[in-house]
């Protein structure tokens, strides 16, 4: 039986309210509407966060010391579009190249390998058709590829970007404000709904010898950034210009014999290499415009939201340092200068966002990570050396503590031989031969980078640095007896080991390679780029 205080309710009727049906409906009805609109707003947003950016432009240029960007030196007042990029892209602090030579370095860029496995080692050489490199997975993904290729040593020729038709490649650096062939590609991007394009830019605008073009409009926008004993005049660029580019292999790679064969004064020194540095500064001036108007015209468009853009080099520079075994060239030591370089990312994918990552990356991760964010998928029975960051640029793992490893490349058989009958100097004393054998590694592990290099005489030995006392490698902590030092310069000559076998092991495609790079093409390709005179 139940209580009392309910069974008046029990027993009372209960009567029809059309009245109360009709607030019924109209709440339902409510509840619906916010529900579907919810539901709409959240497939949009999940929508638009798996999209595929339909524009991706990878910026690579040629020969970039991150140290003179604002992004990494905030004393460098002469970069604005990239330090205005950065604002809004997660910027790679202690990103590493593989090799300072750009063959090599754009080889593990592109395919996400060591040179072990992709089989580039001198200079120049052709990538492997075999090979599956980053163009190749855009293209398999519904992107029409465009390639600027104003760099010999990584040409589409030699199977670099091999997913690029003929039709689509441009030996030019792209000047976004005037290129009818950009703007073809972004009218399609704009008004084709399911058209999406993939764009690769190599060139160098500031490799040695330094074009002077723009040094006296530096000078006079920005003189606070010309070294103290800069000078500018035409009489001393004139001479300067003379003696650089008739002796260019001497200043590159024999700095102390060149000082005494021309008679060079220590203040005529300090001229030279700050006379150097601010047109180098100038290079890099020029560099941050072509980017800043790629940007604009990108946002002119109004592409931004649809778009991935990535900002990197294939490597750095050595400018004068007198604990540089060479000045102002790059590829045969293994500097920093010359193998920490940029890496910024911008996309739109709200997780991700704009951070500053003080973890080590390296080039072999871009592939991979490219890829990931722009949503490719990958072959499914495809290795790659490389790391996908993009789990954790989205908060999704931990970032990373990764060992980046790099090596010098050597030139062409031909072009070691003549650089040592013929100029001989420093260079032919650290590299007596053209062989891997020669070769310098070294491995960065955080701010510690320990080396294997050749310390004179054919003997080669250990050196640590630690690169939070500063950019200069100048004291030595490797300590043979601590347990730390043991374990990575194991590591370090294991990957010596790897790239010295693979390159005994492929020999035989080395050499045909030379033949397909016939001596005067390598030969005439080398000389323009200042590596031989």
């Amino acid at each position: 039986m139940a209580p009392k205080r309910f069974g008046k309710h029990m027993n009372k009727k209960i009567r029809f309210n059309p009245k109360n049906l009709g607030y019924l409906l109209i709440f339902c009805l409510v509840v619906s509407v916010l529900w579907v609109n919810y539901i709409s707003l959240r497939h949009a947003k999940t929508s638009a966060h798996n999209q595929q950016p339909r524009l991706v432009i990878i910026y690579a240029p040629c020969t970039v010391n991150k140290d003179y960007l604002s992004v990494y030196n905030a004393d460098r007042s002469y970069t604005p579009h990239l330090k205005e990029f950065a604002k809004k892209a997660a910027v790679f602090l202690k990103h590493r190249t593989e090799a300072g030579h750009s063959g090599v370095a754009y080889a593990s860029l592109l395919t996400g390998h060591h040179a072990d496995v992709h089989g580039v080692f001198i200079h120049p050489a052709k990538i492997s058709q075999d090979l599956y490199d980053m163009s190749e997975a855009f293209s398999d993904n519904g992107y029409e590829i465009f390639y600027w290729n104003k760099k010999s040593m990584a040409d589409h020729d030699y199977n670099y970007i091999q997913a690029a038709k003929e039709k689509n490649v441009y030996s030019d650096v792209i000047n976004a404000k005037e290129d009818t062939r950009l703007h073809r590609i972004l009218d399609c991007v704009k008004d084709e709904p399911g058209y999406k394009a993939f764009i690769f830019a190599n060139f160098s605008v500031s490799h040695f010898p330094y074009n002077t073009s723009l040094t006296g409009k530096f000078y006079e926008l920005f003189p606070q950034e010309c070294e103290e004993d800069f000078v500018y005049d035409e009489e001393t660029h004139s001479i300067l210009s003379k003696i650089l580019h008739l002796n260019k292999y001497e200043f590159n790679y024999g700095f102390p014999y060149a000082v005494k064969k021309h008679k060079i004064s220590p203040r005529q020194q300090n001229i030279i290499a700050s006379t150097l540095d601010s047109i180098y500064k100038s290079r890099n001036y020029y560099l941050d415009k072509l980017f800043g108007d790629v940007l604009d015209v990108v946002k002119d468009y109004g592409l931004m939201d649809e778009s991935l853009i990535v900002f990197t080099a294939d490597h750095g520079e050595v400018l004068y340092d007198e604990h540089a075994p060479f000045k102002w060239t790059h590829g045969n030591t293994v500097q920093s200068e010359d193998l920490d370089i940029p890496l910024l990312i911008f996309s739109t994918n709200e997780e991700m966002g704009p951070k500053y990552i003080d973890h080590v990356s390296r080039s072999i991760d871009v592939f991979p990570t490219i890829a990931s964010l722009a949503g490719i998928r990958l072959p499914d029975d495809l290795y790659i050396d490389g790391f996908d960051w993009t789990p954790s640029l989205r908060g999704k793992q931990p970032y990373p503590n990764l060992l980046a490893y790099s090596h010098s490349a050597m030139l062409s058989g031909y072009a070691e031989k003549f650089a040592s009958e013929n100029l001989g100097g420093l260079r032919s004393e650290l590299y007596p031969e053209a062989s891997m054998d020669w070769t310098w590694v070294s491995v960065r592990d955080g701010d510690i980078v320990t080396k294997y290099k050749n310390l004179g005489n054919g003997k080669f030995g250990f050196e640590s640095f630690d690169l939070s006392k500063g950019k200069n490698e100048v004291t030595n902590i490797y300590d043979e007896s601590l347990h730390y030092f043991k374990n990575i310069s194991s590591k370090l000559l294991s990957y010596r080991d790897k790239l010295i076998d693979a390159y005994h092991a492929s020999r035989g495609t080395v050499e045909s390679e030379e033949n397909d790079i016939s001596k005067d093409e390598g030969m005439k390709r080398l000389r323009s780029l200042g590596y031989l005179q």
